[in-house]
């Protein structure tokens, strides 16, 4: 396992660690022949540099940049420093200076290598800078980071989460105004942001809401029901993702009926939470989280909105193409009859007068016609086996490919109601 840090730690490309005067150091460099997704581990003067590609280096507005965030809050989660120094920040390091300074971290801020001009690349930085400035500059013992907030920062992939939330803003396209409930680091805010919807967050985790405000939206600090019961806004749109397995049965039914009353008449609330007919989610996904209460079948979460005057007009289990098959008891192929089918009775004929026409023709004699004649039967009757478990071979394969689509289904279950005008 990767140890803690040292009191002070630099973090950059190697040729500014003299000068850095720090104890420890987070090395990165950058080169052409890495690909996006990569980090590469190389050994410079006995110490790991972690090489990414050449398009980390400028600061973007891909959350594919933040690639080394796991590494790095991986090795503050195991011992924090005092004081982390970037004189140089890139795009892959950018977001390292805001999780040192979300975890309590003093951070000694330098200017980027390439200045980022404007749009959100700019926004990110003056965000970053701000952040620095408030939570992380006071200096001290940085205090103990446990719990959710340590699960967010250290296992949570937000380019992946990113790209799998994007495609949702579409059922938020005639919206202007859209609240999103446990909006966490606010990647879906982003995502309703780049695509010129006005959105607001709450969110209750503090350090989840300062990332998402150092993103630039606009994020309250309150618990969902609180926030829902004091509120006097209205949405034409509310976006609930990954929040209901959180909680149990009567508490989901309430959140839903506070979410009635928020939207405004013909909005749209979108809910997206773990499919339980999904093989992986149900293996690899769902108990990751600590927090996890218990799987909610989409049936269940329309039914509690349609108590509440929330109609269902998208799930995403109803798509076509998509349907249970039943899982054979037996393996297939397991009885297969070895008896050929009979050949009909005018084919054999036929068969048997040209046999004796050839065999006439060419002077073979009764006795070695009759061999013959049993060698072909007997090839016919491989030739027919074949054929049958080749069709039964072709059968079972389409039978399991039909079953092993159930891997292939979303991780997600997808929710759209309606509340009537």
């Amino acid at each position: 396992m990767t140890g803690g840090f040292g009191d002070s730690v630099y973090v950059g490309r190697p040729q500014g660690l003299e000068d850095a005067g720090c104890e420890d150091a987070f090395l990165v460099d950058f080169a052409g022949d890495v690909a996006a997704a990569e980090v590469r581990e190389q050994r410079r003067d006995g110490r790991v540099c972690h090489i990414v590609a050449e398009r980390w280096r400028p600061i973007g507005d891909d959350f594919g940049q933040q690639l080394l965030n796991r590494r790095f809050a991986a090795r503050l989660l195991a011992g924090p420093p005092k004081r982390v120094c970037l004189p140089q920040v890139h795009g892959a390091t950018i977001d390292i200076a805001k999780l040192a300074a979300l975890f309590g971290v003093a951070v000694e801020l330098g200017r980027p290598e390439i200045e980022p001009c404007a749009g959100r690349p700019a926004a990110w930085w003056s965000g970053v800078e701000r952040l620095c400035a408030e939570v992380g500059g006071g200096g001290g013992q940085p205090g103990p980071v446990r719990g959710y907030e340590a699960y967010a920062f250290s296992q949570r992939d937000h380019a992946l989460l990113y790209d799998m939330q994007r495609p949702l803003v579409r059922h938020f396209k005639a919206c202007t105004s859209v609240l999103d409930i446990g909006c966490g680091t606010g990647l879906f805010l982003e995502a309703l942001n780049r695509a010129g919807h006005r959105a607001v967050g709450v969110e209750r985790n503090a350090l989840s809401a300062r990332y998402a405000r150092g993103l630039g939206h606009e994020v309250f600090e309150q618990g969902a029901f609180e926030y829902l019961d004091g509120t006097e806004r209205r949405f034409d749109g509310v976006y609930c993702s990954h929040f209901v397995e959180h909680l149990p049965i009567d508490a989901v039914e309430g959140l839903i009926a506070r979410i009635a009353t928020v939207l405004s008449p013909g909005g749209c609330a979108v809910f997206v939470f773990p499919d339980p007919e999904s093989i992986r989610s149900q293996l690899l996904g769902f108990w990751r989280d600590p927090e996890h209460v218990r799987f909610y079948h989409p049936d269940l979460v329309a039914m509690i909105g349609a108590m509440y005057g929330l109609e269902c007009e998208f799930n995403s289990q109803k798509v076509p193409g998509r349907r249970v098959v039943p899982f054979a008891m037996e393996p297939p192929l397991a009885a297969r009859p070895e008896n050929p089918a009979p050949c009909e009775a005018g084919e054999a004929e036929r068969n048997a007068g040209l046999a004796q026409r050839l065999c006439k023709w060419f002077g073979i004699g009764s006795a070695r016609l009759r061999a013959l004649e049993v060698q072909v039967k007997a090839l016919e009757a491989r030739l027919v086996r074949a054929e049958r478990r080749e069709q039964e071979s072709a059968d079972a394969i389409r039978r399991l490919w039909e079953v092993n689509q159930t891997w292939a289904w979303d991780d997600n279950a997808i929710l759209r109601l309606r509340k009537s005008t």
